[in-house]
């Protein structure tokens, strides 16, 4: 198997835009990377719990992006390292590894499997309190040119987005964890109005610090399917991992995305947003869209646009063919 990896190196504030472009067989294929760490009021905020690889495998191109989802309980034995930093970096390196599948649905199955053998490692961790798994997303797409076919595999609330080339797009992954945050939000929103305070002080209230422990514990990869899934090593989160094949007849451009991509107010699950992220990289890249980002986020500090954090980790990969 011959295996070619796009690598990068983190700079000291944990970010990294790259662009490449490689022939598949006769298809050039342009390529841009980013990941960032997110800013709390402009200044860096480490350690970014983003993580994004490319590889090349068999004239096939992989990509993926995983986001660690924010620990609920600290593990003595990483130090320093948060259980959503550990687990997005630990899901890149074993992605990168050939032995880990030839599909992604099967990748993401084997992905799981690693993370819990690594992660039972820990004291204090155990499948029977989600809380105390380190956690990401995952998403995970092959790009086929013999075949023009493109899988995508995913897990969570990271993202993938085809661009067409009649002008149109479509979101393509299932976000469940989108109800579960509209219900949240909601009350952040609630209490910030009935206490005549921001919804930045209001994410400070016990209220909804419970209300997100209370999600993680009761939704993440629920037994009956009726919750969300995420990579945390629970055998439960493969009734919940998307697998879908689709051709590349009519695909301009394929972004795959992490939810702090987006700028506050911008919703990926619709035309005229995704329209807009897709102009912004035309200006100027990736580079731009981030700026964008964290320029509205910095011109909304009391959280209007509702969030759990002033700026989230933003990662992305856009494939254009």
């Amino acid at each position: 198997m011959q295996l070619k990896k796009i690598t990068y190196s983190l700079d000291q504030d944990d970010r990294i835009f790259l662009r490449k472009k490689l022939f598949l067989g006769k298809r050039l294929v342009k390529i841009s990377l980013c990941t960032v760490a997110g800013t709390k009021d402009g200044v860096s905020r480490k350690p970014n719990e983003d993580a994004v690889s490319v590889l090349v495998r068999n004239n096939k191109l992989f990509a993926a992006v995983f986001d660690g989802t924010s620990s609920q309980k600290p593990i003595p034995d990483l130090k320093e390292v948060t259980g959503a930093r550990f687990a997005s970096h630990f899901l890149k390196e074993q992605f990168e590894l050939e032995q880990m599948g030839t599909l992604p649905a099967e990748i993401i199955r084997n992905l799981n499997k690693a993370l819990l053998s690594k992660s039972l490692q820990f004291g204090g961790t155990s499948l029977t309190d989600p809380a105390s798994l380190p956690a990401s997303t995952a998403t995970i797409v092959e790009l086929d040119p013999e075949q023009n076919i493109l899988q995508v595999s995913h897990v969570g609330d990271s993202f993938c987005i085809l661009f067409y080339k009649n002008g149109h797009s479509e979101f393509v992954t299932v976000d469940r964890n989108r109800l579960y945050d509209e219900h949240t939000l909601g009350l952040m929103q609630s209490i910030a109005k009935k206490s005549k305070i921001t919804p930045r002080e209001a994410r400070k209230d016990e209220r909804v610090s419970q209300e997100v422990a209370r999600m993680f514990q009761d939704s993440h990869n629920k037994a009956d399917g009726t919750g969300q899934g995420v990579i945390d090593g629970n055998p439960n989160a493969e009734q919940y991992i998307q697998d879908i094949s689709l051709s590349l007849d009519l695909v301009s451009a394929i972004l795959l995305g992490s939810d702090g991509l987006l700028p506050p107010g911008w919703d990926e699950q619709t035309e005229r947003d995704r329209q807009k992220m897709l102009q912004a990289i035309r200006q100027g890249g990736l580079e731009n869209l981030i700026q964008v980002k964290q320029q509205m986020e910095d011109n909304d500090p009391d959280w209007h646009f509702l969030r759990y954090k002033h700026s989230d980790d933003a990662s992305a990969i856009l494939i254009e063919l």
